[in-house]
């Protein structure tokens, strides 16, 4: 009874698991595509040092609502692979293109160069933020989600994004995305609504909650199975069939790799011997160089000195006269000299230029003419003032219009939400007796199937009944189907013999 009633929670806790596992955002109904690119990428890991895997696989975004968002900056780079440097990403697509598997979009982290963000971006007010600062990654990852996502802006409603986007104040051009997935680009180009993809890859931010409860489900099978069933035996069989394919499956993908390898050791090892007799090479070659050019520096030096000695003699009374050590240090001073005359020259040169211009000015200056043409532009600011206050009157004549419109609106408004609030407590109280009718019709059918036991029992106890007096040769008083039984009697008491108490007590059985 034990067995059967934890089977029957069971069978209860996986179909609730498996309704929570169809509606839940997360689920991930895995293709044969998918598949495959899921072993791809393991074997990648496993063979080729420096694959550290998908760009969403290495962060997470700091809320759920995010998720959409962060999709869309991302776009398609969110499935790219991450790898440490473009070497790793050649040998990958190398795998690939053996394994005939799907082309793959591989981020080298030594070769992608990124900006840091602006500190503007941080001060653009309301929800505006970088969507880099919502997102989770530590620092080795971060500049492939910053690669992914660029310098998008994140914000929380489409009339921030539109602000931003079109009406900026400093003029600059914003990549903004909103909470639910619409993205306005810097060319002003806005794109919405939701395509499979997007949403495909927007589910696998929640694929955490996804496993847990597919985890969950597997556990109460598992729990179910160990019980007991009718087909016991054919699902073990369809089990271990199962596991042989897929023990088949990966024997053959272990071959292909562990030949893969082989070729790839053969070649490692003659790329290697290469590369060390090329090293031995060109560390003689260096040495012999760096010999030459030691040699060339030296009589560098010595050309230099003896030059420096000539030079000396033949100006020696000209530097003696002017107190010098060397001719060398007089053109030292000479040049000085002539850039100090330059600079000078060069500032009398504007002072010249400004005061000439200041010259000019005051001698084209007419005053009385001037002072006509501030009049005339008074005159005509006076007639701007009068259009303007004239349509000013016009404008505030229609927004009274608009106002008393609006009030009217209101007020239609507010007898809609009186009626709609009417409607919603008649739902309300519908929905509360239909609980209770519910509730009322459960107890009923446990209570039926109470009474259906207890039939039960009473059908059982009257058939041993019946056995007990036909073993016993017992003849038991039958009712015809319109007769009521009577009311049972107190037994009397009798003196007789014994046998013919044994016969009364067996009569009463």
């Amino acid at each position: 009874s034990t067995s059967r009633e934890r089977q029957a929670e069971l069978r209860e806790s996986l179909v609730r698991l498996t309704s929570q596992l169809s509606s839940s955002k997360a689920e991930q109904r895995e293709s044969e595509r998918d598949r495959k690119s899921a072993e791809a990428l393991d074997n990648l890991k496993r063979l080729i040092p420096g694959t550290f895997g998908r760009t969403f696989d290495l962060c997470k975004t700091t809320h759920r609502k995010y998720n959409a968002a962060v999709t869309i900056a991302m776009g398609k780079a969110m499935d790219a692979i991450v790898v440490e440097e473009e070497g790793v990403a050649k040998e990958g697509i190398k795998y690939l293109k053996a394994q005939k598997c799907a082309p793959e979009t591989f981020v080298p982290l030594d070769s992608i160069r990124v900006k840091a963000i602006p500190e503007r971006l941080r001060r653009l007010g309301g929800t505006k933020r970088p969507i880099l600062d919502v997102i989770s990654v530590s620092d080795k990852f971060a500049p492939a989600v910053q690669y992914a996502v660029g310098d998008t802006v994140v914000c929380d409603t489409l009339d921030e994004a539109r602000q931003l986007a079109y009406h900026s104040q400093t003029g600059e051009r914003y990549k903004v995305v909103t909470l639910d997935g619409t993205l306005i680009n810097k060319a002003g180009l806005m794109t919405g609504g939701a395509s499979h993809q997007d949403a495909k890859r927007a589910n696998k931010w929640n694929e955490k909650e996804h496993q847990l409860l597919k985890a969950r489900a597997e556990e109460a099978q598992r729990e179910l199975a160990s019980l007991g069933t009718v087909h016991a035996g054919e699902e073990a069989e369809a089990a271990l069939q199962h596991k042989l394919e897929q023990t088949r499956g990966a024997l053959q993908s272990a071959e292909a790799d562990l030949q893969l390898t082989s070729s790839k050791e053969k070649k490692l090892k003659k790329e290697l011997a290469d590369l060390a007799a090329a090293a031995k090479a060109a560390e003689a070659e260096l040495r012999s160089l760096e010999k030459k050019r030691d040699s060339r520096q030296k009589e560098v030096d010595a050309l230099t000195t003896k030059a420096n000695a000539v030079e000396d003699a033949v100006f020696a009374d000209f530097s003696k006269s002017l107190n010098l050590s060397s001719v060398r240090e007089y053109e030292q001073r000479q040049l000085v000299e002539e850039q100090q005359k330059e600079g000078r020259v060069l500032e009398l040169q504007a002072q010249y230029d400004k005061l000439n211009s200041r010259l000019q000015f005051e001698q084209r200056k007419d005053l009385p003419r001037a002072i006509e043409k501030l009049r005339a532009a008074i005159a005509a600011d006076d007639a701007k003032l009068k259009a303007k206050r004239a349509e000013q009157a016009k404008i505030e004549e229609k927004s009274e219009t608009l106002r008393a419109q609006a009030a009217t609106t209101e007020a239609e408004l507010a007898a809609a939400k009186e009626e709609q609030d009417a409607k919603a407590a008649e739902t309300k109280k519908l929905k509360k007796e239909l609980k209770s009718l519910s509730d009322e019709r459960a107890r009923l059918q446990a209570r039926q199937a109470q009474l259906e036991t207890d039939i039960q029992q009473l059908r059982s106890s009257r058939q041993r009944t019946f056995q007990t007096a036909r073993l016993q040769e017992v003849r038991l008083p039958v009712l015809a189907p319109d007769e009521e039984p009577e009311a049972p009697q107190p037994p009397a008491r009798q003196s007789g013999s014994g046998g013919g108490g044994g016969g009364g007590g067996k009569r009463r059985r």
